[in-house]
């Protein structure tokens, strides 16, 4: 990302940040969703507008004298930065489950990027695991976001593996895995 975009990203949050502080302090009883319409283009996510949960509302703009905090920033832009990390890893490992296979939820806690599924078929774990992680590591943006990565195979069990097991050769970027490593 170039130094033009990111200084545009910090703006958005900052805005954003002001926005969702002066709302919620004129209206503390309302509850403020913050739906975020995205557009993407070459990676890039562009904000297009915050709901509030009355239907036909939305957010307007709110002066004030207050400053954001850094923290605020920091918190605003890694919310936004994990949930567009984790769209973006689902979108990408649609294409390596087979039609019946379903991921059930992708979350990401204490630096561990926990990947649940559900397979059609009991023997495919090692490949799932390694298609799944295959198409996480070529994601360019979010590599910092995490330390290790878990695939959870339900009652077949799971596979996780960390940063340090990362392989790097002719093939690319990927973990080596073989059937040892399936916890039940």
């Amino acid at each position: 990302m170039n130094s033009k975009k990111i200084i545009a990203t910090l703006l958005l949050c900052c805005l954003m940040g002001t926005i969702l502080s002066g709302c919620q302090k004129k209206n503390p009883d309302k509850q403020i969703n913050t739906t975020v319409l995205e557009t993407t283009l070459a990676k890039e996510s562009v904000i297009e507008s915050v709901a509030t949960t009355e239907p036909e509302s939305t957010v307007e703009a709110v002066t004030t004298s207050e400053a954001i905090t850094f923290e605020e920033i920091t918190t605003a832009t890694t919310a936004m930065t994990v949930n567009t990390f984790t769209s973006q890893i689902q979108n990408e490992i649609k294409g390596s489950l087979s039609a019946r296979d379903k991921i059930n939820s992708i979350t990401l806690e204490n630096k561990n990027l926990l990947v649940s599924v559900s397979l059609e078929k009991n023997n495919v774990t090692l490949d799932r695991f390694s298609s799944i992680t295959d198409k996480i590591l070529s994601i360019e943006n979010g590599y910092e976001l995490w330390d290790s990565i878990t695939v959870d195979f339900g009652n077949l069990g799971y596979i996780t593996k960390s940063k340090d097991n990362i392989v790097t050769d002719n093939k690319g970027s990927h973990f080596l895995v073989e059937k040892a490593d399936i916890v039940k």
